[in-house]
């Protein structure tokens, strides 16, 4: 038996190829780099450096992939025809906590990217964030666009507390889950990642339960993108689509009744592997 393991580290190469063979599909976040190519990563900035500063070749001796690189990637292809599924997350540029993006300029990138590479536009491409600015642009394109709400712009938020606090409290006696579900429809979305936690608290003894959520968005022929925290109620809903962190428990899960996605190929907090799986995992990632 493999006692030792190795950790996949979230939207590395390797963690999206994990991700495609044990789930349904991923999620991972799209940016710019220096060179106005598109590259699969989280944050803002890489260590000190501002991620839209760095090159393509800088990113990739940093292990940052780049999206062009994924798209042509065999294993990616093959997932591609399988009907696997593709949610990416288009991140707004920071500066100083000032938003300098340019999502009509990020929405040219980005199809031209997929175009490129003939990643087609169909069913199981999906795009959704936090910012409406970087969605707008891509609603008229024939492309699944999902608000995540709470909405918020990262880039006015110092740290991650402030994030934390002020995300969910202005949004707690704000907006009622129906009533965000309602814009989302009048917007032309073509539904709603609800991230269901900041719909709880003190929320929950006078807001809509989960249950009434999910069956007012099906009403109103929404699709519905949530976390995975309740499979025995998400799984009655076989056109949701769940995200999850939780990649240990739920690798290789039946896909009967929604799809299980991978949040950033192997989770936010990473997993660990064998070692015997992670050298048959590098030999299909660096052919």
């Amino acid at each position: 038996m493999d006692s030792k393991k190795i950790r996949l580290r979230a939207n590395h190469f390797e963690s999206l190829i994990w991700g495609l063979n044990n789930f349904d599909g991923i999620e991972t976040d799209l940016r710019l780099n220096a060179d106005d190519e598109l590259v699969l990563y989280h944050d803002t900035k890489h260590g000190r450096r501002s991620v839209r500063e760095m090159s393509s070749d800088e990113c990739r001796n940093e292990n940052i992939v780049i999206f062009k690189d994924f798209l042509s990637h065999p294993e990616v292809i093959d997932a591609k025809k399988a009907g696997k599924t593709f949610i990416f997350e288009p991140k707004p540029d920071c500066e100083w906590y000032r938003d300098v993006s340019q999502p009509d300029y990020f929405r040219k990138i980005f199809l031209q990217t997929i175009d490129d590479h003939n990643f087609s536009i169909d069913n199981n491409l999906h795009l959704m964030s936090f910012s409406e600015a970087m969605l707008k642009p891509f609603i008229e394109d024939g492309i699944n666009v999902y608000p995540i709400y709470p909405l918020a712009n990262f880039c006015v938020y110092k740290n991650r507390w402030s994030l934390l606090l002020l995300k969910p409290l202005s949004f707690y006696f704000k907006h009622s889950p129906k009533s965000l579900l309602r814009y989302t429809k009048d917007r032309g979305y073509t539904g709603a990642l609800m991230s269901f936690p900041y719909f709880y608290g003190l929320n929950k003894l006078f807001r809509e339960s989960r249950v009434d959520i999910i069956e007012y968005a099906i009403e109103l022929d929404l699709a519905i993108i949530a976390n995975l925290y309740f499979p025995k109620l998400e799984r009655k809903y076989d056109d949701m689509i769940l995200l999850t962190d939780n990649t240990r428990i739920y690798p290789n899960y039946s896909s009967n009744n929604g799809k299980i996605i991978a949040h950033r190929g192997c989770g936010a907090n990473d997993v660990k592997i064998p070692i015997s799986e992670y050298k048959e995992l590098q030999s299909l990632v660096y052919i």
